[in-house]
């Protein structure tokens, strides 16, 4: 009998992977491996194409942009199109199709700039491009860390669309170290937002070669003619007129002509100088705007409201929109005013100066529910979440608190005191108010944000000493008055603060006696200064003259606080003589709720010594 041939290889595997049917599949069917592969590579490709994992954004910026390798391919494939677009001259087809691939990978700074070089290359670029473009040039420079070639790119486009109070904001910062481009953009800028002080300071700084330009020149001759000194303005003038025969610079005279004239109120040379412009199809809104002011700061009044309300068409700018606004607040035409905000700061949202001006009239006219809801509006534009997120929530509390809903205004203030303040301005505002509001807290978390921009500003370091003092806290009291008095050693306020923080400190006494000595030297019928030396001296142990000069204040019609302060001097002469009988008395009528920590914790400590003594003697 013939025995079993061998199995072979391929049999004796069949064998081993009977129980498993799938492995035996892929080994021995070809076409079921194939697919099999396919559909695991495939599986592979998705999981890692379209989950959003992978992080494009620089360390530490906020937001963390993550992209998915699907966002990338549509970014890539939309910039195409866009390019194709504008060469096309389907400037609306090519700006879709540029934020659509910015929505795909945000992170992509490249994107950024496509879009902004296009609105330069756009004849006429739509109030909805310009917000996005203000909006997207901010977070550019946040995404690049504001370098050269994206803050001339930001600069150009805002001078482009007439955004001279943004393209100064901009460019303040780096005002020592700015290119020859951007430092003719600047000066241009500062002359159009009649900043004509920062304007001649800068003209000094800038580079010979800068003030070769025949444009700024113009620029500067226009400055000395209206601003300048008396002796300047003859020859500046005929400089000016001198370019009307230039094709390349007559329409910059002509409108630096009506600036001059503006300012000197010579409302004829303002109208000639509108009227060549209006020949040639030149004038613009501004133009006539300045006509409006020129008449109405020169006696006719009149006829500037009539000329105002008989214009009808809309603005095409935001800076259109504020002078015309201001236009209409300074011939008193205050309700005009608050119907053209209404139609026009939703349209130029990006514009925070028309926000703020609404809100001012909002506020002036206690009409609350509106402010409100202007509130609301501002935290949906998408223009202004960098800018007056933290300011919203001040106009809604001060509307709440105005309605007499103290809870729900607390709630906005803290809001507010969580955000960032870029316009450092406008963070002093509100804190100021909110510490006169009485939220000095919350007006102290917004100062702590604005240091650095105010290191210099006596002022702010005022408004800190006082939500320090609100906000019960020595310490930072103490910083704050140093600071203040340091910058303005003479002031009298800020001595006065700086003597009552050591007073409250307990610290530096032989600086606190010349302090409280130098303010009741200059005004000896204050009771406060009296009793503010009073308590130097004792911190001192200068008991005598303390004694002696408390003795002459006559507490009956002072206040709870400073009938405090004089048991507290009492207090403490009675400690330092050792007749804790009396100090014990005095004691007892301390409202500890005026007393700063330090003061507590001394009159603390020194009761429990008369309790130890007391005991002992006992």
């Amino acid at each position: 009998m013939d025995s079993e041939p061998e199995p072979t290889r391929k049999e004796k595997l069949a064998q081993k992977l009977e129980n498993f049917p799938l492995l035996r599949q892929l080994v021995f069917e070809f076409w079921f491996r194939l697919v099999f592969i396919s559909f695991l590579l495939g599986a592979v490709f998705l999981g890692l194409f379209l989950p959003k994992m992978w992080t494009l954004s620089p360390p530490g910026f906020k937001p963390v942009i993550k992209v998915s390798g699907l966002d990338l391919v549509q970014a890539w494939s939309l910039k195409r199109s866009a390019l194709k677009a504008a060469a096309a001259g389907k400037d609306d087809d090519a700006a879709y199709a540029w934020q659509a691939a910015i929505a795909n990978n945000a992170a992509d700074p490249d994107l950024f700039r496509g879009w902004l070089r296009h609105l330069l290359n756009t004849r006429r670029v739509s109030q909805k491009s310009i917000g996005t473009a203000v909006g997207q040039t901010l977070f550019l420079l946040r995404l690049t860390g504001t370098n050269q070639i994206d803050l001339e790119l930001a600069a150009q486009v805002y001078e482009k669309l007439q955004l001279y109070d943004w393209l100064a904001d901009l460019l303040k910062p780096f005002e020592d170290k700015l290119t020859p481009q951007l430092s003719g953009t600047y000066l241009k800028a500062l002359f159009n937002l009649e900043e004509m002080e920062k304007f001649a300071r800068f003209w000094k700084k800038v580079d010979p070669q800068i003030r070769g330009n025949p444009e700024l020149a113009l620029y500067q001759a226009a400055y000395l003619a209206g601003w300048g000194p008396p002796e300047t303005s003859g020859d500046a003038r005929q400089k000016i007129e001198s370019a009307l025969t230039d094709p390349l610079l007559q329409t910059t005279a002509r409108r630096l002509q009506m600036a001059v004239s503006g300012h000197v109120g010579d409302a004829a040379g303002y109208k000639r100088a509108l009227e060549k412009l209006e020949e040639r199809h030149e004038d613009t809104l501004l133009d006539r705007l300045g006509l409006w002011r020129v008449l109405a700061s020169t006696g006719s009044k009149s006829e500037a409201k009539a000329l105002a309300l008989a214009y009808s068409d809309p603005p095409v700018s935001a800076m259109e929109a504020l002078r015309l606004v201001s236009i209409f607040i300074s011939l008193d035409m205050t309700d005009h005013a608050l119907d053209f905000l209404a139609r026009y700061t939703p349209e130029f949202g990006y514009a925070a100066q028309l926000w703020l001006i609404y809100a001012d009239l909002l506020i002036d006219g206690k009409r609350w529910d509106d402010l409100r809801t202007l509130a609301l509006r501002m935290r949906k534009d998408d223009s202004l979440q960098d800018t007056l997120a933290g300011y919203s929530y001040f106009l809604e509390g001060r509307a709440e608190l105005a309605q007499d809903r103290h809870g729900l205004a607390a709630e906005a203030f803290a809001k507010a005191s969580r955000l960032p303040f870029e316009n450092a301005n406008l963070g002093l505002l509100a804190a100021i108010n909110l510490i006169r509001f009485g939220f000095p807290a919350e007006g102290r978390d917004i100062l702590g944000n604005l240091e650095k921009k105010f290191e210099s500003t006596p002022d702010y370091w005022n408004a800190l000493f006082l939500a320090a003092h609100g906000a019960k806290e020595p310490e930072l009291m103490l910083r704050a008055a140093q600071k203040a008095f340091e910058l303005q050693p003479g002031n009298r306020i800020f001595i006065n603060n700086y003597a009552a923080a050591l007073l409250y400190n307990r610290e530096h006494p032989e600086e606190a006696i010349k302090l409280t000595l130098q303010i009741f030297s200059q005004n000896p019928q204050s009771v406060g200064a009296r009793i503010n030396h009073v308590l130097a001296l004792l911190l001192s142990q200068r008991v005598d003259e303390a004694e002696s000069l408390l003795k002459t204040v006559n507490p009956d019609t002072l206040s709870s606080l400073e009938k405090t302060s004089i048991h507290l001097g009492w207090f403490e002469i009675y400690l330092r003589r050792k007749n804790y009988a009396n100090a014990r008395q005095a004691s007892q009528q301390i409202e500890r709720a005026y007393l700063f920590s330090p003061q507590l914790k001394w009159l603390e400590k020194a009761e429990e010594e008369i309790a130890a003594q007391t005991e002992r003697k006992s």
